[in-house]
């Protein structure tokens, strides 16, 4: 299968109360690296500047490095979530899930646990799939890759990397906006037969970047 550079390196998740979030996740017997809290300049599409107020919890999976995350509070989400900067020619407006692809997907089992509680994680024999309050998190063994990602050229990871983000699926109400937005850029796609779009990892920065509708 054939191996492509970059890929996921951190995912960050959405949080309304860091302090809150970060002792929940410990609580839960995962530590966090710790507390870090930042400003950054923001220029708006009008020209005026503000300051940005984040504070991040950072979960580093020692074992597993490349399925590390952090949590992410934005004090001022009104600097991030600007109307302006959510409109795209390709019409997405959300990220409907992430794939990672492991040798032994229980092994992460304690660690989405840790980060969603129990209830959320589902195993079975094809992996592990987490329901987040923002989309679905899958772990999948390499056999399934085939099977997960029809139409894309074989792709899998060396397993120096392994578990390690393969796929991101993002959300479009008009697929024909994405099909038509892909053409003009002259980036190459295949559609499934259920209508998901898929730009294979060499041109999308090293992983599977999937459009679909839900």
């Amino acid at each position: 299968m054939k191996q492509c550079g970059n890929g996921v390196s951190l995912m960050a998740l959405h949080s309304d109360d860091i302090r809150a979030d970060h002792d929940t996740v410990e609580a839960r017997g995962f530590k966090s690296t710790g507390l870090v809290n930042f400003r950054r300049t923001v220029t708006l599409p009008d020209g005026s500047k503000d300051e940005a107020v984040v504070s991040l919890s950072v979960l580093i999976n020692s074992d597993f490095p490349n399925v590390s995350t952090f949590i992410c509070q934005q004090h001022k989400p009104h600097l991030v979530w600007v109307a302006d900067w959510l409109k795209h020619p390709n019409k997405t407006d959300g990220i409907l899930g992430v794939t990672y692809v492991a040798d032994e997907p229980g092994a992460l089992l304690f660690y989405y646990q840790a980060l969603y509680g129990p209830e959320k994680v589902a195993e079975s024999d094809r992996g592990l799939r987490v329901n987040t309050p923002n989309g679905v998190i899958d772990v999948i063994p390499p056999a399934l890759m085939p099977e997960r990602f029809p139409m894309v050229e074989p792709f899998l990871p060396p397993a120096s990397m392994r578990p390690c983000g393969v796929a991101i699926r993002v959300r479009s109400p008009e697929m024909g906006a994405v099909a038509k937005c892909l053409a003009a850029n002259s980036v190459p796609y295949v559609e499934d037969k259920t209508g998901v779009i898929r730009v294979a990892p060499d041109r999308a920065c090293g992983v599977i970047l999937e459009f679909a509708e839900n």
